[in-house]
């Protein structure tokens, strides 16, 4: 799968009629209200999936790093995750199954929506380089290794430029700390696409929208490219039926209020 596939490029701002939203979180400071808009009945914060070392279950934020989850200002420091790993900035895509099919019952529209792309990826940029490292080297001859090291470094550039031109010709929307948005339409099942044939693991292969919602305003998602966590704002229904999921332990999340500090 291409990056963007299916994903439409927008090109006006005022297509996607985001001013409903982008005017409510504006001059917000330090609450959830700045990352989704407060006109929901609820909300929800979905905490991105902790991973170990050696590929033991994942842990659950509340039994590993309950301190993550305090609220108050000392929320906003970026603290260690250690002996843990977390994607920051993008929901983990192994909750998709089970997440989008909420998304998808909880609106009228899921064959439109509008999702916004950090543009400061540096995989969106050509002056990006990748850095090639082989598990189990001494299995391969120096001259396997180049010719892999080559072929993994060949199929970055040119991934990274398949990124690149989608993203630099989709309309910018200035958000978060002077944040530039790339600003584009797709079904809800493009979420996938987003970034789908970049290299990986820790690249923009693992990408996911900055914000997110669906033409009917049914619902809004929104991940800050430095936060382990995503807000889902939406009915009362679609955030029960999430932390559902959260009983089930097919993710993890917890209800928050609009005006809570985190």
């Amino acid at each position: 799968m291409y990056a963007f596939e299916g994903m439409t490029a927008a090109r006006d701002v005022a297509d996607a009629d985001a001013d409903w939203a982008l005017s409510r979180m504006r001059g917000r400071h330090g609450d959830v209200s700045l990352m989704v808009p407060d006109c929901f009945p609820a909300v929800v914060r979905v905490m991105h999936e902790l991973r170990t070392n050696d590929d033991r279950d994942s842990p659950r934020w509340a039994d590993a790093l309950p301190e993550f989850l305090e609220t108050g200002p000392s929320a906003f420091l970026h603290r260690d995750v250690e002996p843990y790993h977390v994607t920051d900035g993008t929901l983990t895509r192994e909750y998709l199954p089970s997440l989008l099919p909420l998304l998808t019952d909880a609106t009228t529209t899921p064959q439109l929506s509008w999702y916004t792309v950090w543009k400061g990826y540096g995989d969106f940029h050509r002056s990006g380089s990748v850095l090639v490292l082989f598990s189990s080297p001494d299995e391969m001859t120096e001259a396997q290794m180049a010719v892999e090291r080559s072929r993994i470094q060949r199929s970055y550039a040119e991934a990274s430029q398949i990124g690149e031109r989608f993203v630099a010709s989709c309309a910018e929307i200035p958000w978060w700390g002077s944040r530039e948005m790339a600003l584009m339409s797709g079904p809800l099942s493009a979420v996938y696409a987003l970034g789908g044939s970049l290299p990986g693991p820790d690249g923009v292969s693992d990408l996911g929208p900055q914000m997110w919602w669906p033409v009917d305003r049914a619902w809004f998602l929104a991940t800050d490219i430095d936060d382990a966590w995503t807000y889902l704002a939406g009915a009362r229904s679609l955030i029960d039926a999430v932390l559902d999921l959260d009983r089930q332990q097919l993710l993890e999340a917890y209800e928050v209020s609009f005006d809570q500090r985190w």
